[in-house]
């Protein structure tokens, strides 16, 4: 998996435009930090509410059974030159969580070029093209 993505990333980006891999709470924290360990680049956590130390831009969005929270630090892009990000989570449900993600990553004046999942659901498809407009996506597995 960790190399199939790697390929990936490899293939379609130029590594030396990408300033860090955005991973997002909680599944995406098992393999965001190993593809950005590969590539060497910073890992940077997107978590929910109240997880975070520090000062943090906050973003809230509904997910399909209710509203939710995620929190990035304020000063997680210090010192990070460029400003590409790659987002990684599990799975591409609806895009709830990863348009909030990359709100936040927008924010602080990031520019979010790919998400990368391990699993999406093509019957999502339809609405997730209108909704998610030109952010490109990447899942290595279709869900029926």
């Amino acid at each position: 998996m960790i190399a199939h993505l790697i390929s990936h990333i490899k293939a379609t980006h130029d590594l030396s435009t990408i300033s860090s891999i955005v991973c997002i709470e909680s599944r995406g924290f098992f393999f965001a930090p190993i593809l950005a360990s590969r590539l060497n680049l910073p890992c940077v956590p997107v978590r929910k509410k109240g997880k975070l130390p520090g000062d943090v831009l906050t973003v809230s969005y509904d997910k399909e059974y209710g509203p939710d929270v995620l929190e990035i630090k304020k000063d997680t892009f210090e010192g990070v030159d460029g400003k590409k990000v790659l987002l990684v989570d599990d799975l591409l449900g609806k895009g709830g969580t990863v348009l909030a993600a990359k709100e936040l990553v927008e924010g602080m004046g990031k520019e979010v070029v790919e998400a990368l999942f391990i699993f999406d659901i093509p019957a999502y498809y339809p609405t997730l093209k209108e909704k998610m407009g030109d952010l490109k996506w990447y899942a290595m597995v279709e869900l029926e």
